[in-house]
């Protein structure tokens, strides 16, 4: 029998694991417990953001791109639509920091929504609470990444 993680912090079997606080907090007090270098928590922080954002959908048993595309506009204030492209071009013009996604998602609250890219990229540099685009792998995500750096 194998054993399902519901949690990229359920790897860490020693680590008191909050799943009402931040994701970024805990993470952040995971890697000082670990002893992380720089690159290897940069190169985890990807991992629990990735399995973070993946494991909400699994965790809700929606397997269909639809299906998840569907709850994510419900979860940023959206009508659900009846298909990915409706789904994708809606979400498209959404500006919420998707750290802040996985936060609200823990706490049950709704995302902060921005009213423009430059308002969500002054938000996410001073905070702090980066998404790397090149390390995101959940595909239902992506369609909310903004080119925070390059404006």
């Amino acid at each position: 029998m194998s054993f399902v993680f519901t949690s990229y912090f359920d790897r860490f079997p020693s680590f008191a694991h909050n799943p009402r606080c931040s994701v970024r907090d805990e993470f952040n007090r995971l890697s000082k417990t670990q002893k992380w270098g720089f690159e290897e928590k940069n190169r985890q922080r990807a991992k629990c953001y990735n399995e973070e954002l993946e494991g909400h959908f699994a965790s809700l048993g929606m397997d269909t791109q639809l299906d998840r595309l569907k709850h994510l506009c419900v979860e940023v204030g959206l009508e659900p639509l009846t298909t990915v492209s409706q789904c994708k071009k809606a979400l498209k013009k959404v500006h919420v920091n998707l750290v802040d996604l996985m936060n609200a998602r823990r706490t049950d609250k709704k995302v902060k929504q921005f009213a423009t890219v430059r308002k969500l990229r002054k938000y996410t540099l001073e905070s702090g609470k980066v998404y790397p685009k090149e390390d995101a792998k959940c595909d239902v995500v992506k369609v909310l990444l903004k080119n925070i750096f390059f404006h």
